[in-house]
């Protein structure tokens, strides 16, 4: 079962019985579909009704702990009873400025050195929006301009994670490529 509520509706996230639920298996911010930030407070008061409600907070940080020492949660002072962890600088100003500059109502998601640039002015909440959002198209033709240009990113959808071994070089060398095809873009 598939639920799509807003990260910031704490509301949905226990329906209409909140002591039913044991445990909460939950990611900080939502990926899949796009990239999801939670509505600013949205943790702290999550937190605050699973630990009145006795329910167990895990949170799956496979795509935040790089977001700095002990993870989104630490860095957002949250304090979840477990974490689930697999293998898992930035690049989103650049981005951001790139698409500024060339005047697209795009936008950035980023979660610590994972950034992903969306065809939306605003960051999606859920996945309807992040759906709403896609142009299958435009993708496929950015990152084969991309590729023609010796630049690969996340081949499913506009996502990037730099690694400790980036170097300005290689960040640098995707923003250059990234421009000139946002340039192209732009000419018609």
């Amino acid at each position: 079962h598939l639920s799509d509520f807003c990260l910031g509706d704490t509301a949905a996230m226990f329906g209409h019985s909140p002591d039913a639920v044991v445990q909460a298996l939950a990611r900080q911010a939502t990926r899949g579909l796009s990239a999801m930030l939670p509505e600013p407070g949205y943790w702290p008061a999550a937190q605050a009704l699973m630990r009145r409600h006795g329910t167990a907070l895990v949170f799956d940080e496979t795509h935040t702990i790089w977001y700095g020492p002990g993870g989104y949660a630490r860095a957002h002072g949250l304090q979840p009873d477990a974490l689930v962890l697999a293998p898992s600088g930035t690049l989103a100003a650049g981005l951001r400025e790139r698409i500024a500059h060339r005047r697209l109502p795009w936008c950035v998601t980023q979660l610590g050195v994972r950034c992903e640039f969306q065809f939306c002015a605003t960051p999606p909440r859920n996945g309807t929006e992040a759906a709403a959002a896609f142009d299958t198209e435009l993708e496929h033709l950015i990152h084969l301009a991309l590729l023609n240009r010796g630049v690969l990113i996340t081949p499913f959808h506009n996502m990037m994670l730099v690694c400790p071994a980036t170097t300005t070089h290689d960040a640098q060398r995707l923003l250059d490529a990234f421009d000139d095809v946002l340039g192209a873009i732009a000419q018609g």
